[in-house]
């Protein structure tokens, strides 16, 4: 018994450091091995880019179980079952606005906007306008025309096509008791980052969120 304990003071004498080093790596490689064993690969991803939106992870939730249940989405991804995945940001009124990690709420939305893998975007009429440069929106007529969508509730780009419509009183968000005015949905067009299933039955979502 001497011998052994002997030897494990031995060891920590000289390999401590070695020993710590070891057990970290270990700890990270099993964080990561179970963060993708349970990991759910989304169906749908929506970005709500939004200072009019406050929403709280059990209305994030809500929101995210209803467009599940609403049978408006398939199983892309082959784990039968349909997972929908809302992240909420700030709309970064201007490039001063920090974010909790030190870069600007500006910079965020940038990255956001340009290259997200989101294959909808909730947004504030000024964030569909700041990023209109980018040339991301689908084209919506078919929708706004189907749904009978008045011309006050569309958002139009540059170009003269429809590519936003107003949330306000639509179900998904009044049944949370959120108000949505000035607020817009858009689709994302096809883009290398964003999966293209997920975008092409992203419509059929948009117009459930828009009843």
């Amino acid at each position: 018994m001497k011998k052994i304990i002997y030897f494990f003071k031995n060891y920590w004498y000289y390999y401590k450091i070695y020993a710590i080093i070891a057990a970290f790596v270990l700890f990270a490689a099993g964080i990561t091995i179970y963060e993708k064993v349970t990991y759910e690969k989304p169906d749908m991803i929506i970005d709500c880019l939004s200072d009019n939106l406050f929403l709280t992870s059990d209305t994030i939730t809500a929101i995210c179980e209803d467009i599940e249940n609403s049978g408006c989405l398939e199983d892309i991804n082959g784990d039968e079952k349909v997972k929908v995945s809302l992240s909420a940001y700030s709309a970064g009124a201007s490039d001063t606005t920090v974010g909790t990690d030190g870069g600007s709420a500006y910079e965020l939305m940038e990255i956001k906007m340009a290259v997200g893998n989101s294959a909808i975007i909730v947004a504030d009429k000024k964030v569909l306008e700041r990023y209109e440069k980018y040339n991301i929106y689908q084209d919506i007529s078919d929708i706004a025309q189907k749904l009978g969508i008045s011309e006050e509730d569309l958002y139009y780009s540059s170009e003269g096509a429809p590519v936003g419509v107003r949330l306000d009183n639509r179900d998904v968000f009044k049944k949370q008791g959120i108000s949505c005015e000035d607020v817009f949905l858009a689709i994302r067009v096809q883009m290398d980052s964003v999966d293209e299933e997920m975008i092409e039955q992203a419509p059929a979502v948009a117009e459930y969120m828009l009843k």
